[in-house]
């Protein structure tokens, strides 16, 4: 038996304890104002919600490392929606009653859903740009600023695409009310899937915070990584560039724009590398750390990116 039917076959049986705990915990002994088969469906859509949640993170995920991921279907998650806006709304009776406390968790059971569908439309988008904004961050790295920001143009649309999705499901996901959820496992479900999307979500952010840094100062990085790889500058021209005016200011400014960037979530490392690569170039050619510097400083010390690990 292959590794998806086990899996198929282990969901079924989540579902079936889920919905059991369920009746007996609300149903059992509650006077029924709706037939005990409508209570049924109602708790089982819930249990689906959460289990559907439970997946898409777990593909989000894998995508967000470069591993295999299996997509939840979004027509089966769209169809849980549907069935939830209807008892929201169909199912409000007295305070107190059993069809209160379904209607008010069928809300919050919405808000999961909402939470799964954009995190499934993310999946594929995810998927084609992880290894490029990797590339994109080496280019940087390696001094090839209108290389790496001629791919990052090609993507940039996307990459925005995905942060606008996450962050709809990560709000969708911190509105999520844990005192109306049937149980404690799902409240588990619902903080790890969080913190999933939070880590990818700070990835895209900090990657499009750190290259539009460098599609702003592009000319000054791409004059210190001139000056950087060519050794035949001599000292007296390198510092007649390097006291201009209009270059100390660019200079002093993108140090101060790029402490607002942040090594988080599943980019950390490659972001973390680039940051320091472009605040040692800077620093290295700022007024007060020019002087006997010659145009190759840069090696084991300053702006040295280390060779990346297997980890």
């Amino acid at each position: 038996m292959d590794k998806r039917n086990i899996s198929l076959i282990i969901l079924c049986i989540a579902i079936a304890i889920s919905v059991i705990f369920i009746w007996f915990t609300f149903v059992r002994n509650t006077p029924m104002t709706i037939s005990s088969s409508s209570i049924r469906d109602i708790l089982k859509e819930y249990v689906y919600a959460i289990a559907y949640l439970n997946r898409s993170s777990y593909a989000l995920k894998n995508v967000s490392r470069g591993m295999d991921y299996i997509a939840p279907s979004r027509d089966e998650i769209v169809s849980i929606v549907e069935n939830l806006q209807q008892y929201s709304i169909g199912l409000y009776l007295p305070p107190g009653s059993l069809g209160e406390l379904l209607a008010r968790s069928a809300e919050t059971y919405l808000y999961i859903s909402n939470a799964s569908i954009d995190i499934v439309d993310s999946l594929s988008d995810i998927d084609t740009t992880i290894p490029i904004m990797r590339e994109i961050l080496v280019d940087v790295r390696s001094c090839n600023i209108d290389e790496a920001l001629s791919k990052y143009f090609q993507i940039n649309r996307t990459v925005i695409g995905v942060i606008y999705r996450l962050s709809e499901s990560y709000l969708y996901l911190s509105n999520v009310d844990r005192e109306k959820l049937l149980s404690k496992n799902h409240s588990i479900i619902v903080e790890n899937s969080r913190n999933i999307v939070r880590s990818v979500l700070d990835s895209y952010n900090n990657f499009e915070k750190i290259m539009r840094l460098v599609a702003t100062y592009r000319d000054l990085l791409n004059t210190l990584c001139s000056i950087r790889k060519n050794s035949s500058i001599d000292i007296e021209t390198i510092n007649t560039l390097l006291n201009r005016p209009d270059i100390q200011s660019s200079i002093n400014e993108c140090r101060a724009s790029i402490n607002s960037i942040e090594a988080k979530g599943v980019l950390s490392r490659d972001i973390a590398q680039t940051r320091n690569f472009i605040e040692e170039l800077l620093k290295r050619y700022s007024q007060n750390q020019q002087q006997g510097s010659g145009p190759s400083g840069i090696g084991g010390g300053a702006g040295y990116v280390p060779p990346e690990s297997d980890d």
